[in-house]
């Protein structure tokens, strides 16, 4: 059974799509952590980039290449306050990012039971 499940999960979930919503939940988390006044700034920062990223992101339509570049974006759009609160986030969550990518490169690892 162990095996069966682990086919239709992989075959359900590849790694591009691990990856993207590895990206989403990142930014959901993100704005949990924020009050009004960074919300606010943040969702300027969202709209204000090429409406082919933020409509791209919404309809969840962006390849990983695509997440990165829209990050970049956001990152270089983003008053002061948001770039601090990404960086912190980022490197609060790390630790996500890397079980994702280590799970993709060594899935006979511990990863397996996940």
């Amino acid at each position: 059974v162990g095996e069966v499940s682990r086919a239709v999960w992989k075959s359900l979930w590849s790694q591009e799509r691990r990856q993207q919503a590895a990206f989403h939940v990142f930014g959901m988390e993100l704005l949990t952590q924020l009050d009004l006044a960074n919300t606010d700034d943040f969702f300027k920062t969202f709209f204000a980039l090429p409406p082919f990223y933020w409509k791209g992101f919404l309809g969840s339509n962006l390849s990983s290449v695509q997440l990165l570049v829209f990050a970049l974006l956001t990152f270089a759009y983003a008053p002061l306050n948001i770039k601090s609160k990404l960086v912190s986030h980022l490197i609060a969550g790390v630790w996500v990012f890397w079980i994702v990518v280590l799970c993709d490169l060594n899935p006979a690892s511990w990863c397996a039971e996940l």
